[in-house]
């Protein structure tokens, strides 16, 4: 049975490594006392073994016991059986203590997960050390993965708080016996001390909680005993008192309080000694569970035993692990004080703590880790129930105050009790409930006012408070502040800020969603309640509704959150209350309201206000006509400022042009939910846009607001229409086809600004989608002829591709200034937490992590003052994309992907225009194509009839063909770069390791790809460069085998007709390097991703450095990866690594001359490669999400060090012609000390990474 559990629980790499961490875990331990009973001795070495000295007995040889299940452990296991477990034992002790002390010592160990016992027991700490050098060296027991405590499995995942049961109930039936006996206690805590301080996780673990649980129920029997001491105290002072005493009874009174006295003081003296001998240790364990346990222990000491604990020698710990590098002691740490703060007992006694730990407390308001946020949050919250505490301190206040808006929901909530504590509970009057209300809403207000600067913070200030709070609900509070003189006293702010909550409140009311993140435990009200709401509402609103818009009717501001109020009220209330007239009054405001402002805020309300009272009721004829005086009043409005388009020529005033622009702008508002087609405006509009192209009437908005009003009408037409009507059928096509002429001529090259051009673009794009070809039915006559299609699909493609068009040097620039930025930014977050460190290692008493802090930020100092690596100062004066350029390339991406998505385009024709733009525009043109992406993967399988592999393909294959048709050099190696990443990109879509489908996909895609690299030789040669991160997320041998038997195969026939390459050209080393790599993936090994495209030059860093570009072969050189394949190139690089072709059997090989004549670099040896190697990994494994997809932060940012170093490591022709000077080969001596050189050089890197990366953990 043991070896099968031991190899049930076999132990993962990960935690022996936390096992070798765990053998140095006492490194920075003081030194324990002397006189301690349970000191144990400097362990033994575990490979050799003392031979046994005469006389000595075997008393402590560890024997293998099975599990029973009438002992302690297995009778634990099942918590009915805890009680008889207790009972039993005791009974066993009554009659032989050592031996039930001693079965308790191995019922310890067996909860340990060992499976030995020990013989005998002794109080001496010689032989506790035996007993546990002798547990060391049982590698059954140090290889299990798991220990009952801990263990999952179904018979022990209960097991622990069954353990911690039985000591509780063993300690509370001792109470009045054996506890107090000088043998029980002093030997199990001094066990208990020495297997705490063992390096082996499971023994320290498990008898650190023993010890913790200990402690508590000690402090129960000692708070029992002290209430008993207590009551005999007042019975003694009540019998002294007497006149006629009893001195026999006074005798026993005495003697009864004196021995409680001395048991109390007894049980303190052990729990002293738990503490000192078991807490202090393991505190700072290197274990955070271990550290989890003493905080909640400790936490639950000072509340049960205030007398001793409650004092700041044991309130000091808990404040120090405030400052603890794992987020869930910082939490155990944060509860333990929200309990002790919580009785309002411990607060005198709190002061010294509180002045010496707020500052921190406070500052963990605002952790990373937002569990350790909430418990701040809720531990200033009961601290600050307390008067006095927090008042003074503004810059806190102001710090908490604002969490009440934070995106994240569950801090929000956190917050909102804080504020709620703070501000709205303490205005409250008894016996005055409108009083209460008034001032819970002005304290309300201000905390907004002071607090919220921007417009939508209130929506998250109601999102939190909804709930908790009843004053966010007292709508008649707020109409009443809104119309009394009180109004006029509030600031402008506030008076903003009461009509603003009014408007959220109500739609809180009715489950609508106010803020863009909810809570994600937020329910929605249940229907009665929102149905209870609305009628309190509507109540309310149906004479003050009509009221505030009359008091507010020159405030813009005030009238566009009001005239959403109608949409939260029942309509049919006017009805059954017979207020017909507030109906029609409130109706009649709406319109007038409409026609009177020019905010296209107000008009949107109004529009859904409208369509929310205009549904089925009562006095929907009203409205309805109400709607249509409305609707007259535009139609002569737009009469009378609509131009003579006849007389153009003479000018339009000014005046003239607004109104014009104003009406329409009202028309296609109220259009987008109102059928106006009756107006008939359709002509009017086409003759303003035809004014337009002709040069008549050069007015973009107006030419805008005229395209979207055709395009209303036609919808609305086509949505209502009558099938059966040939009239209306032929009115429908004649439009189409009219808005269709109008929108290919505006987007014709100069034919209009870009702004009417996307108007045009946009429209034209969802007429495509609308009236697609291959409509069936009735429908079949508004499709678009093949011809028509191609016709716009062209157009649109067109327009796409002159609005995105940019330099690629351009846009290496800008990436490469993010880069610079980026840098920078990582340069001062450095020097921040390194000021940070610094301060940190000034507090308290942790000297040793002080020390190591300090020496910690010193190296990373030391790393910083080195130039930082591939930073161009030129690109520091590339102006990024703007807001405004960033929205336009968005509009154009979005409407081409709609219209691959809908399928309403060819993919082949128009997706690879699109994709090739995947890097180019910003993270939100990026995050469109990638959604797109994904949608391509999953509808275009590989049995499609254009896969996505072939999606894929066609990409790269267009940006390649940019790279071949370039005129000069710049612009070829840009684009070469940009192909590369693109295709990098492409592959990463796949994760780390792709799957046996996507496996697939990436294959099907390989072979045509390499025929295509052998095309057009040596042009085409260089697009294998683009494949390498393909086959390395295939993994696995098979993949990579097949790829180089069918590049060997392709390679041969294309070079059947030919020589084969020279030694000295250049223009085949994109076929080598593929070579290498992918025998490099049949050898098992795994080649790094390339960090930098090195330039070739001399100094380069990345060539100092020993970073080949590339992946190394076992027994060549590879050289630095060759880019260029020019004419130039070869002029400027004349010196190159002669490569020989060798057939062995039908494998084609790669071999290197004897020459270490390299291209611009220094030879160096397998061995001093294989070691760069190894630092790539330890940096790509550092980086890494362990996730077996790529992070997020990893693969989909444009600006992340792998994509963007490709950029930065460009340079100029001139800086290479430079550096292109001969290099002797070295001597082997020389190689031998470059080599020890850069071993050196990497380690010390390596150090510096583990340092920061601690460094970073602890942060």
């Amino acid at each position: 049975q043991n070896q099968k559990m031991d190899k049930e629980h076999e132990r993962d790499p990960e935690e022996e490594e936390d096992d070798d961490r765990d053998a140095d875990f006492v490194e920075s331990r003081p030194a324990r006392r002397s006189s301690t009973k349970a000191a144990t001795t400097k362990q033994k070495p575990k490979t050799t073994k003392e031979p046994a000295k005469k006389g000595k007995t075997k008393r402590n040889k560890p024997t293998e016991v099975p599990d029973e299940e009438d002992s302690l452990f297995g009778l634990v296991q099942r918590k009915t059986a805890t009680t008889i477990a207790v009972t039993d034992w005791i009974s066993r002790y009554e009659e032989k203590p050592e031996e039930a002390v001693l079965e308790l010592i191995n019922f310890l160990l067996r909860s340990c997960g060992s499976t030995v016992k020990i013989d005998e027991v002794s109080g001496e700490s010689s032989d506790m050390a035996d007993v546990l050098a002798q547990l060391e060296n049982d590698e059954t027991f140090i290889k299990q993965g798991d220990y009952p405590i801990i263990s999952k499995t179904r018979e022990l995942r209960r097991y622990k708080e069954n353990f911690l049961e039985f000591w509780d109930k063993l300690i509370a039936k001792c109470a009045r016996t054996i506890l107090h006996d000088e043998y029980l206690l002093p030997t199990l805590i001094s066990w208990l001390v020495a297997i705490a301080s063992n390096a082996l996780r499971p023994l320290r673990h498990t008898t650190t909680i023993v010890g913790l649980q200990i402690v508590r129920s000690l402090i129960k029997v000692c708070s029992a005993l002290k209430k008993e001491l207590v009551i005999t105290n007042r019975q003694l002072d009540t019998e002294e008192n007497k006149d006629k005493r009893s001195s026999t009874k006074v005798r026993d009174l005495k003697e009864k309080a004196e021995d409680l006295h001395n048991k109390v003081k007894d049980l303190e003296h052990n729990i002293d000694q738990v503490f000192k001998g078991i807490f202090v240790h393991r505190y700072r364990d290197i274990l955070p569970a271990i550290r989890v346990e003493c905080m909640t222990a400790l936490g639950q000491w000072v509340c049960d035993y205030r007398i001793v604990f409650l004092a700041d020698k044991y309130l000091k710990y808990i404040g120090w692990m405030l400052n603890d590098r794992n987020a869930d002691v910082r939490v155990a740490a944060l509860r333990a004080l929200h309990d002790i703060y919580g009785n309002d007992d411990n607060l005198p006694q709190l002061e010294s703590f509180t002045s010496r730990f707020k500052k921190r407390i406070v500052e963990s308001t605002l952790d990373k880790d937002v569990g350790v946020s909430i418990a701040a949050i809720a531990l200033t919250t009961t601290i600050a129930r307390t008067q006095g505490i927090l008042d003074d301190d503004e810059e806190f206040l102001d710090q908490l105050n604002i969490l009440v808006t934070d995106n994240n929901a569950r801090v929000r909530l956190a917050a909102a009790d804080f504020v709620n504590t703070l501000y709205i509970e303490p205005e409250k009057i008894v016996k005055d409930k409108s009083a209460t209300i008034e001032h819970q809403l002005l304290a309300l207000i201000k905390f907004i006012a002071e607090n919220c600067h921007q417009d939508n913070m209130p929506n998250y200030v109601v999102d939190a408070l909804w709930g908790k709070a009843g004053v966010l609900k007292a709508w008649s509070g707020m109409t009443d502040l809104l119309v009394s003189e009180s109004f006029n006293d509030l600031s402008e702010t506030e008076q903003g800020v009461l009509v603003r909550l009014l408007n959220i409140t109500i739609k809180k009311a009715l489950g609508v969603s106010v803020c863009p993140k909810p809570k994600t435990d937020d329910v929605k009200p249940k229907l009665s309640e929102i149905e209870k709401n609305k009628q309190v509402i509507t109540d309310l609103m149906i004479e003050m509704l009509p009221e505030l818009l009359e008091r507010f009717q020159a405030d813009h501001l005030y009238i566009e959150l009001l005239v959403e109020i109608p949409q939260a009220m029942n309509v049919d209330v006017y009805h059954e209350q017979r207020r017909a007239a507030y109906f029609e009054k409130l109706m009649s405001l709406l319109k007038d309201i409409f026609l009177k402002f020019t905010q296209d805020k107000i008009f949107s309300n109004c529009s859904t206000t409208f369509k929310s009272l205009l549904g089925v009721h009562a006095l929907q004829s009203k409205a309805e006509a109400i709607f249509r005086q409305l609707r007259d009043e535009l139609a002569i409005k737009f009469e009378e400022v609509f131009p003579n388009l006849a007389a153009i020529d003479e000018g339009v005033d000014e005046q003239g042009e607004y109104g014009l622009e104003l009406c329409l702008r009202r028309i296609n508002t109220l259009y987008l939910q109102h059928d106006l087609s009756a107006l008939a405006l359709f002509e009017k509009a086409k003759s303003l846009i035809d004014a337009y192209t002709s040069t008549q009437y050069q007015n973009d908005q107006v030419c805008i607001l005229a395209l979207g009003l055709m395009n209303q009408e036609l919808l609305w037409k086509f949505k209502n229409i009558d099938l059966d009507s040939e009239i209306e059928r032929a009115d429908v096509v004649q439009k189409r086809d009219q808005l269709r002429n109008r929108l290919e001529k505006l987007l014709e090259e100069k034919m209009a600004t870009p702004a009417v051009q996307r108007k045009a673009y946009d429209i034209l794009c969802d007429l495509l989608i609308v009236f697609r070809p291959g409509m069936r039915g009735k429908h079949a006559a508004f499709s678009l002829k093949s011809s028509e299609h191609s016709e716009l699909a062209e157009a649109i493609l067109g327009h796409f591709r002159r609005q995105l068009d940019e330099p690629i040097q351009d846009v290496i620039a800008r990436l490469r200034a993010k880069r610079t930025k980026a840098k920078e930014k990582e340069d001062e977050q450095a020097t921040q937490k390194q000021t940070k460190g610094s301060k940190k290692g000034e507090e308290d008493e942790e000297e040793d992590s002080n020390k190591k802090g300090k020496a910690t930020g010193q190296n990373k100092n030391k790393g910083k003052e080195r130039a930082p690596e591939h930073v161009d100062t030129e690109a520091e004066d590339v102006a990024p994309i703007s807001d405004e350029e960033s929205d336009k390339r968005q509009f154009i991406i979005l409407g081409l992907a709609k219209l691959l998505t809908y399928d309403i385009v060819p993919v082949a024709t128009y997706a690879p225009p699109l994709l090739i733009n995947f890097l180019k525009h910003g993270p939100t043109c990026k995050a469109m194509m990638d959604n797109y992406l994904h949608h391509a993967k999953a509808t275009q399988t590989i049995e499609s009839r254009y896969p996505f592999w072939r999606l894929l393909l066609d990409t790269m294959k267009l940006q390649f063909s940019r790279y071949v048709s370039a005129e000069t050099e710049e612009v070829r190696e840009a684009e070469l770069h940009y192909f590369e990443l693109l295709a990098n990109r492409f592959a990463m879509s796949f994760g780390l390791i792709a799957t046996r489908k996507d496996c697939q996909i990436i294959l099907a895609l390989l072979q045509p790809a390499v025929v295509f690299a052998f095309e057009s030789m040596p042009d085409n040669i260089s697009f294998l460069d683009g494949l390498h991160r393909f086959i390395t997320v295939v993994g696995g041998k098979d993949g990579p085998a097949y790829i180089l038997q069918q590049t060997s195969t392709i390679a041969e026939g294309a070079l059947a007709d030919r020589e084969p390459p020279g030694e000295d050209d250049p223009l085949y080393a994109p076929y080598w390097d593929w070579i290498a790599h992918l025998k490099n993936l049949i050898a098992g090994k795994k080649p790094t991703t390339k960090k930098t495209v090195t330039s070739g030059d001399e100094n380069d860093d990345a060539a100092q450095e020993g970073q080949t570009d590339g992946h190394v072969e076992s027994g060549v050189n590879r050289p630095v990866k060759r880019r260029r394949t020019t004419a130039a190139t070869r002029k400027r690089n004349p010196k190159l690594v002669p490569l020989e072709i060798r057939k062995v059997g039908d494998d084609t090989t790669l071999t290197a001359t004897a020459s270490s004549k390299r291209r611009n670099t220094p030879a160096r040896s397998t061995s001093n490669t294989t070691t760069t190697s190894s630092t790539k990994k330890t940096r790509a494994k550092r980086k890494s999400t362990s996730n077996s997809q790529y992070g997020e932060d990893e693969v989909d940012d444009v600006d992340s060090a792998e994509d963007d170093s490709m950029f930065l490591s460009l340079s100029s022709s001139s800086s290479q012609k430079k550096n292109t000077k001969k290099r002797a080969p070295r001597s082997s001596s020389q190689s031998q000390k470059a080599n020890a050189k850069q071993k050196q050089k990497q380690k010390q890197q390596q150090e510096e990474e583990q340092e920061e990366e601690q460094e970073e953990e602890q942060e």
